[in-house]
């Protein structure tokens, strides 16, 4: 008998542990009511650094030349690229009121995405227990080393069904 396992924390938000945090809260009983987050450590990293004093596309080249971009740059700056995985690029899913979307925005200083740094990537999980203080997972969300992290966490997630490591 086949069986096919699939794994996505290194495909989403770059091996933040993203849907294994989503599946635990729903495992655990929990209802969630908002999810929102910086999904594109490329435009994090874009976006942290525009203030105005440089132009936009040479932001984008020595985001590219640090490794934090896909091959071709556009297909990061497009919002389909946010989806499926600022001024700040944020995509929310508000389950409550069943909408979605990608939005750039604009946050208070107070604001948890106010505060990341280079390509960061920031996930906050608004649910029925996380409501007055939401759970927040945050980390490099761009670059080899993080991907490679992602892609190896992923492995030692699958090996158990494959007889290893058990």
């Amino acid at each position: 008998m086949s069986y096919t396992h699939y794994f996505y924390e290194a495909t989403v938000g770059a091996g933040l542990p993203i849907i294994s945090t989503l599946q635990d809260l729903l495992g655990t009983g929990d209802k969630i009511l908002q999810i929102e987050g910086i999904f594109s450590g490329t435009l994090s990293y874009i976006f942290n650094k525009f203030i105005g004093t440089r132009a936009f596309s040479e932001l984008v080249m020595e985001a590219k030349k640090a490794g934090y971009t896909e091959p071709d740059p556009r297909d990061d700056l497009s919002e389909e690229d946010v989806a499926r995985k600022v001024l700040r690029y944020v995509g929310v899913v508000d389950v409550v009121n069943q909408k979605g979307g990608v939005e750039l925005g604009r946050y208070k200083k107070d604001h948890p995405f106010a505060h990341i740094s280079e390509c960061e990537n920031i996930i906050i999980f608004t649910t029925e227990r996380y409501m007055q203080q939401p759970l927040i997972v945050r980390k490099p969300g761009a670059g080899a080393q993080v991907t490679a992290s992602g892609i190896f966490s992923d492995i030692l997630r699958l090996a158990p069904y494959f007889g290893a490591l058990s």
